[in-house]
């Protein structure tokens, strides 16, 4: 759809005048195996190799996140209308060993925005669902899905690169309570200025999704408090002057991207699917993400019981004490994501074919393989026939 939208965008886009920046969002960038059950965010090197030989060649301009303060005020970047800002979320060691060299050879600027629980952690994140091809990759590499060191921060600083919070644990903001979230905000800012001896000012959400309840009013004064001038969120699309600096767009990329389909997102082509996730989103629930299970510590993982005691401790807590959104989560039974009418059997459909396969894949992924999966479930049930 992106590809035939193609020449028409070019005809709309001839007319305007308006200057934008697209945000790129990456998590991994390393030779995995293709995504198949669970969506892990990756990137090949050599498609990343490509991507950033298109936009150092290309007329577009790559700029850090910091030097978008005075234009989003409503200020000007005078050169050229259309910008890209690289980022990277949760601060995987490949970025450090795969990525950060192809930048540096480009001469391009990134943003890397790591979670402060999970430095020097010799374990891999655990925020995430992994299929067996990614269990078996950890095991014969398990550099590449470690956290990033303290050192590899500190090399990527000295190399111009800029280095934001993604909390300290990777939960869902705005279904915490005020002090759970001062903590995620504030102590992750800390940390990182410490240990880094520089200002930290750059924030990305997890998950990151409003229509989901990631981030809300009361999320952005935590970050205005704090001392934060950005956050990006998950909210597919372009950003314009005078963007609120708290709900920065961006624009994921995906291991199965040509390099056709990238060029379409970085000149704005794909803009209009920012329409469609939302409202996908407004339909179908998340079920794991809005009472998510922090970092395991220490303890938890000599007493894995202790892992949920303490997330029904957090629920309980919850309850009795008021959390950021300051009512239900959405997703929940009178939230945006519950689904009414027709569209009710088929959120529930949708959420039990996400949990069969512990993923959650983006609208343009999954509509294919849901609508695959569906028809088979009814060939189990005797609602229809197999086709020999």
């Amino acid at each position: 759809m992106v590809r035939l939208f193609y020449p028409f965008y070019l005809l709309i886009d001839f007319f305007r005048r308006r200057e934008e920046v697209r945000i790129l969002m990456y998590h991994k960038v390393s030779n995995l195996p293709p995504e198949r059950e669970v969506p892990y965010c990756n990137v090949p090197v050599a498609s990343f190799e490509a991507q950033m030989r298109f936009l150092a060649k290309s007329e577009l301009e790559v700029v850090a996140l910091d030097d978008l303060g005075g234009w989003l005020e409503g200020g000007s970047f005078g050169r050229g209308r259309k910008k890209v800002v690289i980022t990277f979320d949760d601060g995987f060691q490949d970025n450090y060993l795969y990525a950060a060299p192809i930048l540096r050879r480009h001469q391009l600027p990134a943003t890397f925005f790591v979670i402060t629980g999970a430095i020097g952690r010799n374990a891999p994140f655990d925020h995430l669902q992994w299929d067996e091809s990614s269990l078996a990759d950890q095991a014969a590499h398990p550099e590449p899905w470690l956290p990033m060191t303290w050192g590899m921060l500190g090399e990527l600083k000295e190399q111009g690169h800029t280095i934001g919070s993604h909390t300290r644990s990777h939960r869902s903001l705005a279904g915490l309570t005020r002090s759970e979230v001062w903590n995620e905000i504030s102590q992750s800012k800390k940390e990182l200025e410490s240990g880094l001896q520089t200002p930290i000012t750059a924030f990305s959400y997890p998950f990151g999704s409003a229509v989901y309840g990631d981030l809300n009013e009361g999320t952005e004064e935590a970050l205005r408090e704090a001392g934060y001038r950005f956050a990006c969120t998950t909210k597919w699309g372009a950003n314009l002057a005078g963007e609120r600096c708290y709900r920065l767009k961006r624009i994921p990329v995906y291991d199965h991207d040509t390099l056709f389909d990238f060029k379409c997102k970085v000149v704005g082509a794909a803009d209009w699917v920012g329409w469609l996730k939302d409202g996908w989103q407004k339909r179908f629930r998340r079920d794991d993400k809005t009472e998510f299970i922090p970092t395991i510590r220490e303890e938890e993982e000599k007493f894995p019981s202790t892992r949920r005691d303490r997330h029904e401790g957090i629920c309980d807590r919850r309850r009795a004490e008021p959390c950021l959104g300051g009512g239900p989560l959405p997703g929940g039974e009178g939230g945006r994501g519950g689904g009414r009418g027709i569209f009710r059997p088929l959120q529930r459909g949708f959420s039990r074919y996400c949990r069969q396969r512990r993923v959650y894949p983006s609208p343009a992924e999954s509509v294919g393989g849901f609508l695959s999966w569906m028809v088979e479930e009814m060939k189990k049930g005797g609602m229809i026939s197999s086709c020999r």
